[in-house]
Protein backbone atom coordinates (compact mmCIF):
# COMPACT_ATOMS: atom_id res chain seq x y z
CA UNK A 1 0.00 0.00 0.00
CA UNK A 2 1.68 3.31 -0.85
CA UNK A 3 2.38 5.58 1.76
CA UNK A 4 -0.88 8.14 3.14
CA UNK A 5 1.60 10.51 4.73
CA UNK A 6 1.19 13.19 1.52
CA UNK A 7 -2.11 12.61 1.53
CA UNK A 8 -3.13 12.97 5.19
CA UNK A 9 -0.45 16.20 4.69
CA UNK A 10 -3.06 17.86 2.12
CA UNK A 11 -5.97 17.16 4.00
CA UNK A 12 -4.90 18.35 7.51
CA UNK A 13 -3.87 21.46 5.90
CA UNK A 14 -6.64 21.87 4.32
CA UNK A 15 -9.11 21.40 7.01
CA UNK A 16 -7.01 23.38 9.07
CA UNK A 17 -6.14 26.22 6.34
CA UNK A 18 -8.34 28.75 8.79
CA UNK A 19 -6.68 28.13 11.75
CA UNK A 20 -3.22 28.04 9.58
CA UNK A 21 -4.21 31.37 8.19
CA UNK A 22 -5.43 33.10 11.71
CA UNK A 23 -2.01 31.63 13.26
CA UNK A 24 0.20 33.48 10.51
CA UNK A 25 -2.04 36.55 10.15
CA UNK A 26 -2.17 37.46 13.91
CA UNK A 27 1.44 36.61 14.45
CA UNK A 28 1.97 38.90 11.42
CA UNK A 29 0.19 41.44 12.94
CA UNK A 30 1.77 40.96 16.43
CA UNK A 31 5.45 41.44 14.66
CA UNK A 32 4.00 43.97 12.42
CA UNK A 33 3.06 45.78 15.56
CA UNK A 34 5.95 45.29 17.51
CA UNK A 35 8.39 46.73 14.73
CA UNK A 36 6.75 49.71 14.40
CA UNK A 37 7.00 50.60 18.16
CA UNK A 38 8.95 53.87 19.03
CA UNK A 39 10.66 52.57 22.31
CA UNK A 40 13.36 50.44 20.65
CA UNK A 41 14.16 46.75 20.26
CA UNK A 42 13.36 45.90 23.97
CA UNK A 43 10.17 45.32 23.22
CA UNK A 44 10.36 43.55 19.96
CA UNK A 45 13.68 41.53 21.94
CA UNK A 46 11.38 40.59 25.32
CA UNK A 47 8.08 39.90 23.66
CA UNK A 48 8.38 38.74 20.11
CA UNK A 49 9.96 35.27 21.01
CA UNK A 50 7.32 34.38 23.43
CA UNK A 51 4.74 34.94 21.64
CA UNK A 52 5.30 33.31 18.35
CA UNK A 53 5.03 29.90 19.99
CA UNK A 54 1.49 30.35 20.61
CA UNK A 55 0.92 31.05 17.52
CA UNK A 56 2.75 28.28 15.98
CA UNK A 57 0.51 26.06 18.12
CA UNK A 58 -2.79 27.20 17.02
CA UNK A 59 -2.11 27.21 13.68
CA UNK A 60 -0.99 23.48 13.92
CA UNK A 61 -4.72 22.47 14.97
CA UNK A 62 -5.41 21.12 11.14
CA UNK A 63 -3.69 17.47 11.62
CA UNK A 64 -5.95 17.14 15.18
CA UNK A 65 -9.11 18.52 13.42
CA UNK A 66 -8.39 16.12 10.37
CA UNK A 67 -7.78 12.66 12.84
CA UNK A 68 -11.01 13.93 15.26
CA UNK A 69 -13.06 13.91 11.63
CA UNK A 70 -11.54 10.79 10.36
CA UNK A 71 -12.60 8.94 13.42
CA UNK A 72 -16.03 9.93 14.10
CA UNK A 73 -16.54 9.26 10.28
CA UNK A 74 -14.59 5.80 10.38
CA UNK A 75 -11.69 6.59 7.92
CA UNK A 76 -9.45 5.10 10.93
CA UNK A 77 -11.31 1.93 10.78
CA UNK A 78 -11.19 1.12 7.07
CA UNK A 79 -7.28 2.27 6.89
CA UNK A 80 -7.03 -0.05 9.50
CA UNK A 81 -8.72 -2.96 8.19
CA UNK A 82 -7.33 -2.29 4.92
CA UNK A 83 -3.02 -2.81 6.58
CA UNK A 84 -1.91 0.38 7.34
CA UNK A 85 -0.46 0.28 10.75
CA UNK A 86 -2.12 2.76 13.75
CA UNK A 87 1.25 4.11 14.46
CA UNK A 88 1.31 5.76 10.66
CA UNK A 89 -1.62 7.24 11.52
CA UNK A 90 -0.36 8.45 14.86
CA UNK A 91 2.90 9.69 13.26
CA UNK A 92 1.06 10.85 9.98
CA UNK A 93 -0.77 13.22 12.10
CA UNK A 94 1.96 14.38 14.26
CA UNK A 95 3.62 15.07 11.00
CA UNK A 96 0.83 17.58 9.67
CA UNK A 97 1.24 19.54 13.11
CA UNK A 98 4.90 19.81 12.53
CA UNK A 99 4.13 21.18 9.34
CA UNK A 100 1.71 23.44 9.61
CA UNK A 101 4.28 24.96 12.60
CA UNK A 102 7.07 24.93 10.63
CA UNK A 103 4.52 27.12 7.95
CA UNK A 104 3.80 29.91 11.08
CA UNK A 105 6.75 29.47 12.54
CA UNK A 106 8.52 30.33 9.12
CA UNK A 107 6.59 33.25 7.88
CA UNK A 108 6.72 34.94 11.01
CA UNK A 109 10.74 34.53 12.14
CA UNK A 110 11.03 35.77 8.30
CA UNK A 111 9.31 38.69 8.45
CA UNK A 112 10.20 39.51 12.21
CA UNK A 113 13.84 39.00 11.77
CA UNK A 114 13.77 41.02 8.28
CA UNK A 115 11.89 43.51 9.51
CA UNK A 116 13.99 44.11 12.54
CA UNK A 117 16.93 43.90 10.51
CA UNK A 118 15.61 46.24 7.84
CA UNK A 119 14.91 48.49 10.63
CA UNK A 120 18.85 48.82 11.38
CA UNK A 121 18.94 46.52 14.38
CA UNK A 122 21.65 43.97 14.72
CA UNK A 123 20.54 40.23 15.69
CA UNK A 124 22.00 40.66 19.53
CA UNK A 125 23.34 37.34 21.48
CA UNK A 126 20.24 37.32 23.84
CA UNK A 127 17.33 37.95 20.97
CA UNK A 128 19.30 35.11 19.35
CA UNK A 129 19.41 32.87 22.26
CA UNK A 130 15.76 33.07 22.82
CA UNK A 131 15.08 32.57 19.40
CA UNK A 132 16.90 29.02 18.92
CA UNK A 133 16.78 28.23 22.63
CA UNK A 134 12.86 28.66 23.16
CA UNK A 135 11.24 30.40 20.34
CA UNK A 136 11.94 27.28 17.62
CA UNK A 137 11.54 24.44 20.43
CA UNK A 138 8.80 25.89 22.34
CA UNK A 139 6.62 25.90 19.12
CA UNK A 140 7.00 22.11 18.19
CA UNK A 141 6.93 21.18 21.23
CA UNK A 142 3.97 22.97 22.35
CA UNK A 143 1.58 21.96 18.98
CA UNK A 144 3.35 18.32 19.24
CA UNK A 145 2.17 18.24 22.95
CA UNK A 146 -1.59 19.69 21.71
CA UNK A 147 -1.98 17.42 19.44
CA UNK A 148 -0.84 14.39 21.50
CA UNK A 149 -3.27 15.09 24.06
CA UNK A 150 -6.05 15.35 21.54
CA UNK A 151 -5.35 12.10 19.61
CA UNK A 152 -5.23 10.41 23.25
CA UNK A 153 -8.29 12.12 24.40
CA UNK A 154 -10.20 11.57 20.71
CA UNK A 155 -8.79 7.69 21.03
CA UNK A 156 -9.94 7.03 24.17
CA UNK A 157 -13.56 9.45 24.53
CA UNK A 158 -16.61 8.14 22.89
CA UNK A 159 -19.12 10.31 21.23
CA UNK A 160 -21.82 11.57 22.94
CA UNK A 161 -24.80 13.68 22.21
CA UNK A 162 -24.45 17.60 22.40
CA UNK A 163 -20.71 17.71 23.23
CA UNK A 164 -18.24 18.99 21.25
CA UNK A 165 -14.89 17.22 20.42
CA UNK A 166 -11.34 17.99 22.12
CA UNK A 167 -10.21 19.70 18.94
CA UNK A 168 -11.71 23.29 21.27
CA UNK A 169 -9.33 22.74 24.02
CA UNK A 170 -6.81 20.82 22.45
CA UNK A 171 -4.67 24.51 22.23
CA UNK A 172 -4.70 25.35 25.86
CA UNK A 173 -3.04 22.01 26.75
CA UNK A 174 -0.43 22.98 24.22
CA UNK A 175 -0.08 26.43 25.15
CA UNK A 176 -0.73 26.04 29.36
CA UNK A 177 3.25 24.84 29.89
CA UNK A 178 4.02 28.33 28.24
CA UNK A 179 2.51 30.00 30.99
Amino acid sequence: MPSLTLVTLRRGAQIGRFYLAIGVIVSLFLTVALLRTGHGTTEFDAVFPVDVPLFASLGAIGGLMRLVGDRSKGVLEYFIAYGVRPRALFVNRLLVTAVLTTVVLRSSLAVGLGGYLAAGNAISADLEDAILGYTIPMAYASALFASIRGIIWSALSTRRAELNSPVGLAPLLGVAPLS
